[in-house]
């Protein structure tokens, strides 16, 4: 064989290919535990987000249909408080402002309705409170447009019945 005799053995070309095997074999091996880790490491994940979605969204339901059915139940106390805080403003603002206008609402027109015997004291303290406050309502648009009108309607009705009395006049004369 020569001179590559001298340079390597068959006990070295052994040593050399099993280093290399085995170099080779657990790059391999890594390359195909990381492929494998990262393979079902995304499965695992998937599953569990979309079971994970399940179980909250039938969770969600299930507290949800019991504290409709049961409010005042003592162990959803923390989820009514938890709602009222974060929604606090709307929510008072809201009932409020529904309250208060369905209340005057209610007064008013029970109070000024044909059928109550004080209704004309009603309606004289409704033109006493717009006449006070008048300041409130004079520079509005639509209480303007309104009284101007209903100021333009009668006109109208007394320009037809001066038109009307003088005809009555020329007619008798």
């Amino acid at each position: 064989m020569g001179k590559l005799d001298n340079v390597f053995t068959v006990d070295n070309v052994n040593d050399v290919s099993e280093k290399i095997l085995k170099s080779t074999i657990d790059k391999i091996t890594n390359a195909l535990g990381d492929s494998f880790y990262n393979e079902i490491s995304s499965f695992l994940y998937d599953h569990y987000s979309n079971s994970s979605d399940k179980i909250k969204d039938a969770l969600i339901n299930e507290m949800s249909d019991a504290f409709i059915n049961d409010p005042a139940n003592n162990k959803f106390k923390a989820l009514r408080d938890k709602i009222f805080k974060e929604n606090k403003d709307e929510i008072l603002e809201y009932l409020t402002n529904d309250a208060i206008y369905q209340s005057v609402e209610k007064v008013i027109l029970e109070y000024t309705h044909k059928n109550y015997i004080f209704n004309w004291q009603w309606k004289d303290g409704i033109y006493k409170f717009i006449k006070e406050n008048w300041d409130l309502f004079k520079n509005d648009e639509r209480i303007n447009m309104k009284l101007n009108n209903d100021i333009d309607r009668l006109n109208a009705v007394i320009v037809e019945l001066k038109r009307k009395l003088n005809d009555i006049k020329e007619s008798a004369e």
